[in-house]
């Protein structure tokens, strides 16, 4: 499973909780790149993970900001419901993509090609519609 908030906050085994994550992702824990990166994303996460918890949402606040979401479908974590419903919170451009795979579709045997070409794709029009 991937770890929760709470698990993440709370973990005195920085080790464990990394291999929580590797094997949730379906990745191989005895890569020592890949333990040692998600050693390294840690702290980033629980980061998130207390920002998410302290931000609340006003409906009042206008977003005009374009939302670009990316969806694993086969992901048991978010529904498609829960993606989409970021289109009501937005008052520019919202795009989704989904994607084969699971909440981890950034993975070479899902999505990881598709990914990143449709990521390059976003960025390079959001730079040209900057400099207009």
């Amino acid at each position: 499973h991937i770890p929760e908030a709470d698990e993440i906050k709370n973990s005195k085994e920085p080790e464990k909780l990394s291999k929580a994550f590797i094997s949730a992702w379906g990745m191989n824990d005895s890569e020592e790149e890949v333990l040692t990166g998600t050693k390294l994303t840690l702290p980033l996460i629980a980061s998130a993970y207390r920002l998410i918890e302290k931000y609340h949402y006003d409906s009042t606040e206008e977003f005009n900001i374009p939302i670009t979401a990316f969806h694993g479908l086969d992901d048991y974590r978010v529904s498609l419901d829960d993606i989409n419903a970021w289109e009501t919170v937005t008052k520019a451009e919202f795009k989704l993509f989904t994607m084969a795979g699971v909440h981890g579709f950034i993975l070479k045997d899902q999505s990881q090609e598709r990914l990143i070409s449709l990521l390059n794709k976003e960025i390079k029009e959001c730079i040209e519609n900057t400099a207009q």
